[in-house]
């Protein structure tokens, strides 16, 4: 089922309770030490958001990513590996959207490992 289009501000209402009463019910689990992340369909995110464009996708998906490494740093997650593409992607993808796939791996990878513990 799609997702209502919600103004922004109308979402973090509806989320935050949302996210209080889950992170209460989480608190007291065992958390992973290290956390395998596969990113893939950037492409398909694009589409379904209205652009034929994948570098769209692309920079959502690390954009998204700076989001998810948050909640990992957040719950204590010590740990996190990141499968950002495979050889197929550099090989069968157009020439540009292998250009800016790379272009975000050298413009974000940096800040990810000159965080505190960042490897």
């Amino acid at each position: 089922m799609p997702e209502p289009d919600l103004h922004p501000w109308y979402r973090a209402l509806i989320d935050r309770p949302a996210r209080w009463a889950l992170g209460r019910q989480l608190r007291d689990l065992p958390r992973p030490h290290h956390l395998g992340l596969i990113m893939d369909g950037n492409r398909r995110w694009a589409r379904a958001h209205g652009s034929d464009d994948p570098r769209v996708g692309h920079s959502a998906g690390a954009e998204h990513l700076e989001t998810v490494l948050g909640w990992c740093d957040r719950t204590g997650v010590e740990r996190v590996s990141v499968y950002v593409m495979s050889v197929d992607n550099l090989t069968k993808r157009d020439g540009g959207e292998v250009d800016h796939l790379l272009h975000l791996l050298e413009t974000t990878i940096p800040g990810y490992l000159s965080r505190p513990g960042g490897r």
